[in-house]
C-alpha cells in the first residue's frame, strides 16, 4: 500500500474568514497559549514543520486536529 501525504505551506491562519464549516485556524484559549486547528476528517496525521522540528497535531473527536503553537513569536 502506498501511502500519500499532503504537503502544504501553511503562512496564515486567518480567525476572520475561516473557510465554510471549519475551525478557526487560530484561537486563543484562556491562558493566552495559542492553538492552531486544522480540520481533516480523514487524515491519519497531521504535523507542523518549522525548519527541522516536526510537531504532532492531536485529533479530538469531531476530526478537529489541534496543536499549541510550538513558538513564542510569529503568531500575534
Amino acid at each position: 500500500m502506498v501511502s500519500r501525504a499532503l504537503m502544504t505551506q501553511f503562512l496564515s491562519a486567518c480567525p476572520i474568514l475561516p473557510p465554510k464549516d471549519n475551525a478557526l485556524g487560530q484561537v486563543a484559549d484562556e491562558t493566552g497559549q495559542t492553538w492552531l486547528q486544522v480540520k481533516a476528517d480523514q487524515a491519519k496525521a497531521v504535523q507542523l514543520a518549522i525548519y527541522d522540528q516536526v510537531y504532532d497535531f492531536k485529533k479530538n473527536d469531531v476530526g478537529i486536529w489541534r496543536l499549541a503553537y510550538p513558538m513564542s513569536d510569529g503568531i500575534t
